[in-house]
């Protein structure tokens, strides 16, 4: 039997074409090369800018790479952060974000809120960052730009972990300042690097903030990648390959469309064994449809067994009463409307 067709939520379904751009890297010596060669300073400053064209991403936003978004908590926390953070959330990811600051800045503070409501942001004047889950993988949920727009930035940095939605969504950078996701998502990439972008008032900050010792803090970061290089020895592999889809994929824009229209049809499934667990549409995840079901493993099983279909499973305190649904890019069409045609008929 050929390999299932996955629609887990990370890591995904890759595209096609990564086995052709592995076979690349091989054959261009970048993956024996020195991190510090003109090869690979290339290399960095090439996939910069096709992150720059291909997101629409302010050309004066700054581009690092990580290993992870959880890593990337850690950069945010150190790195732009003396004191005191506020964290918004409305699932686990967002959730562990605040609980890994704290354990930083034991007096940042956490405002949990309903997925299927629009937060209401108030800080006191001792916040100097506000952080944000743009789109929740654990249940399906997200905040939409335009909200992120009307946070006030004349006294706080607004960082946005987009690791679900980044590469799938048009999103609008210059509404904060710091933004980060992992590849094994919308970018269809397998796991082992994220991407972090921040602005010129982030840059500006980070400077000031007194992390700067450690090997990996962001201003250190920041120095290197002025050069196209990085603090450590990076995952070369990684970037080649994001480099590689980076040249092989559209404008967001054109992806963000047809991963709108698709989300429509998954919304619009009509089955009384499972609903949608995000029904606000405002708040509803263009990338990860969650929905909410008695028996979970049921569907699952059915799916995998019957079509060769790998569903993801509920997250968290979620498990065992939802499954979600993954609408990545790297999905082709075809699949991903036969598999919606599939879960609108299912009957246990």
């Amino acid at each position: 039997m050929s390999k299932p067709i996955t629609f887990n939520p990370g890591p995904s379904t890759l595209y096609p074409f990564i086995g052709e751009i592995v076979s690349e890297a091989l054959v261009s010596g970048i993956l024996e090369a020195s991190h510090r060669s003109e090869s690979f300073v290339n290399l960095y400053l090439e996939t910069k800018e096709l992150l720059h064209d291909r997101l629409n991403l302010p050309g004066e936003y700054s581009v690092y790479f990580l290993s992870s978004a959880t890593e990337a908590w850690n950069v945010v926390a150190e790195g732009y952060v003396a004191r005191k953070s506020a964290h918004f959330y409305s699932g686990d990811f967002g959730r562990k974000w605040f609980e890994y600051t704290q354990k930083i800045h034991a007096d940042s503070i956490g405002f949990p809120f309903n997925p299927n409501k629009i937060p209401e942001v108030e800080t006191d004047g001792n916040v100097e960052l506000v952080a944000i889950t743009h789109n929740e993988t654990s249940n399906g949920s997200r905040v939409d730009c335009n909200f992120i727009s009307e946070i006030k930035r004349d006294r706080v940095l607004i960082a946005v972990d987009a690791t679900s939605s980044m590469a799938g969504a048009a999103l609008d950078f210059s509404v904060a300042d710091i933004w980060f996701a992992s590849v094994q998502k919308c970018f269809g990439l397998p796991a082992g690097l994220a991407v972090m972008f921040s602005s010129p008032r982030a840059v500006e900050k980070m400077n000031l903030v007194a992390f700067d010792k450690r090997y990996n803090a962001v201003a250190n970061i920041h120095k290197m990648s002025l050069k196209g290089q990085t603090v450590f020895t990076p995952n070369v592999l990684a970037i080649y390959l994001l480099n590689g889809v980076l040249k092989r994929i559209p404008n967001i824009n054109s992806i963000a469309n047809r991963i709108t229209e698709r989300a429509k049809s998954a919304y619009q499934i009509s089955n009384s064994y499972f609903q949608a667990l995000i029904n606000n549409p405002q708040a509803q995840s263009q990338t990860v449809i969650c929905y909410r079901c008695a028996e979970p493993e049921i569907v699952k099983q059915y799916f995998l067994l019957q079509h060769n279909v790998r569903l993801g499973s509920g997250y968290g305190e979620l498990k065992t009463t939802t499954f979600r649904l993954a609408n990545f890019p790297a999905i082709d069409d075809d699949t991903f409307y036969q598999t919606i045609h599939l879960l609108n008929d299912f009957q246990p």
